[in-house]
């Protein structure tokens, strides 16, 4: 579609009063009975129970401790391989040792599995163990 140019068109409204009659008419519903009284709109209730309703949302449910649980312990196995190849190859990494410092500190323990916390125990005790020998042996630490 071309367009070729603009034109200037008279404005929609009009520019005059427009005449209103008072005559008396008016708007008749036809219904003649008694009005009824509605009843009033109670003003909007505060929000109190959104309070509750954020914390239901923060709360973590088993399956989400539970996961983290396994990529804790995890985390903790991955940094003993690191610690066992470098013993194997003759020297230790600084960073394979914080590594295994920071992922054993700070344990929760929120897990309702009793066997994941089993599992976790023996993981960090397994770890403890090994950075007590690094501390005798080589003093890292």
């Amino acid at each position: 579609m071309r367009i070729d140019g603009t034109r200037r068109y008279g404005s929609v409204g009009s520019k005059g009063r427009a005449s209103t009659s008072d005559a008396g008419a008016s708007f008749d519903l036809g219904l003649a009975g008694p009005t009824i009284e509605t009843p009033s709109t109670s003003a909007a209730a505060p929000a109190a129970h959104l309070d509750s309703l954020i914390s239901l949302q923060l709360v973590e449910d088993s399956m989400q401790r539970r996961k983290r649980g396994f990529t804790r312990g995890r985390s903790m196995l991955d940094a003993l391989d690191k610690i066992k190849v470098s013993l194997l190859g003759g020297s230790i990494a600084a960073g394979d040792l914080s590594r295994l410092l920071s992922a054993v500190g700070g344990r929760e323990r929120d897990s309702e599995d009793p066997q994941l916390e089993g599992l976790l125990d023996e993981i960090e005790l397994r770890a403890r163990v090994e950075m007590a020998k690094l501390k005798q042996h080589h003093r890292f630490v």
